[in-house]
């Protein structure tokens, strides 16, 4: 009897605790499937939200004329770079040094144009001055900064928080945006590098001091090149040498003493630079006084009254191989100090800068000014003895060839890429 009476409630006891059990069980599955259900709609939801195209701190703003519209002004989230579009008037993703300095901008912190956007359509939400865009986005100006941007995203290195700048237009079509991309493309006004020059002259030494004996602001009035070179986006009529030639042809006739011929203005700057500390302030306007008193000497600066480009030895071919010329043999130097002895320059002076192929040289690039360059150094070599012809830096024996000529001089003013400039945080 003790041992039925212990049996059935070991049963019963059983029955409830595998009663109890399944209870448990059923709750658990319930609530997992709640919590399930509730988190997908969660993550559809906050995927959906994604899918928009969001613009924070960002106001409306009407736009004058007839036809009106609005147009949107914000920072972009950065995690919904990759969802704006583009159509088939876009170019392609550029690669290179300007794909690389826009990638550093936004790693950096540095500040970055506003990029164009068009949106096909009107709707959006709105709460608290951030706005959540509905329907397909398009970029119509600024897509290499877009994808730089997404680059430094990316990078390792870089940063998740780049900011982005954005200018959205309502109710666009391809037709719109195809016009307003040429528009502010095929007739927008690429900045100077003179202006960018000029303005390193606030941080960069060498550059204050070049910019100082060439303009009225304490210049010095006996140099040649006093008044003659433009600062600004546009030469005036008696200036005769961009600021940006200029720096890149001091550059090229210290080459052996600070190696490196650069096109990149900043990098030019940074040579400029290291180039006074090691020469001396003093030397190094000097020099710069020497070279330009040269070919003042020799052809004319001061009286040349001549529109700019006209003079065959002020155009930027000839006075960089001029350049090349005295930095590679040693017959112009007294150790760091430009020296050209009278015999030597009244035998330059006798070049015959009025020939109509050396008119054409100097105005060339690349391999014409290494012909350029061979004229002038046998001319200079010209009756003299082997034993008496200008000896070549001992730097630049044992090389293939003598140093880099600079094939790009002519393209100073030209696209930022290849003319030198730091970053063009503008893209298209």
């Amino acid at each position: 009897m003790t041992n039925l009476l212990i049996h059935g409630t070991n049963v019963w006891t059983v029955h409830r605790i595998v009663h109890y059990g399944f209870g448990v069980i059923t709750l658990i599955i319930e609530k997992t499937k709640w919590f399930i259900f509730h988190c997908g709609i969660n993550t559809i939801a906050h995927t959906m939200r994604n899918t928009n195209i969001v613009l924070t701190h960002a106001a409306l703003q009407q736009l004058p004329g007839e036809k009106g519209g609005r147009i949107l002004r914000g920072a972009l989230l950065p995690e919904v770079l990759s969802l704006l579009k583009i159509d088939d008037y876009q170019r392609e993703i550029l690669p290179g040094a300007r794909a690389a300095s826009l990638k550093e901008a936004f790693i950096i912190g540095d500040s970055v144009p506003d990029i164009v956007l068009g949106l096909r359509g009107h709707k959006y939400n709105q709460r608290d001055g951030r706005f959540s865009i509905t329907g397909n986005v398009y970029t119509i100006d600024g897509w290499q900064r877009v994808n730089a941007a997404l680059a430094a995203i990316a990078d390792p290195d870089g940063r998740k928080d780049v900011s982005l700048g954005a200018s959205l237009y309502f109710d666009t079509t391809v037709e719109w945006e195809r016009a307003l991309f040429y528009r502010l493309n095929a007739e927008r006004t690429r900045l100077s590098a003179s202006i960018l020059v000029r303005n390193m002259r606030h941080e960069n030494q060498a550059i204050a001091l070049i910019h100082q004996m060439a303009t009225n602001t304490n210049g010095n009035q006996d140099f040649a090149m006093h008044n003659r070179i433009c600062w600004e986006q546009r030469m005036k009529s008696k200036e005769m040498m961009t600021a940006a030639t200029l720096v890149k042809v001091i550059t090229r006739l210290h080459a052996h003493i600070v190696p490196g011929i650069a096109t990149k203005i900043n990098i030019i700057a940074q040579s400029l630079s290291k180039l006074a500390d090691e020469i001396g302030d003093d030397k190094f306007v000097k020099n710069i006084t020497t070279f330009f008193d040269i070919i003042d000497g020799a052809w004319g600066i001061k009286r040349l009254s001549l529109a700019p480009g006209s003079a065959s030895w002020m155009k930027a071919g000839f006075v960089m191989t001029l350049a090349r010329l005295f930095s590679t043999h040693t017959d112009f130097w007294n150790g760091r100090e430009l020296v050209v002895k009278v015999k030597a320059r009244r035998k330059l002076g006798m070049f015959s800068v009025a020939d109509p192929r050396i008119e054409q040289l100097a105005g060339a690039s690349g391999s014409a000014l290494d012909m350029l360059y061979a004229l002038m150094r046998d001319d200079m070599n010209k009756g003299l003895q082997k034993k008496n012809w200008l000896k070549v830096n001992p730097k630049y024996i044992n090389q293939n060839t003598e140093p880099d000529p600079i094939a790009d001089v002519l393209e100073l003013e030209a696209d930022p890429e290849t003319n030198g400039q730091g970053p063009d945080l503008t893209d298209e």
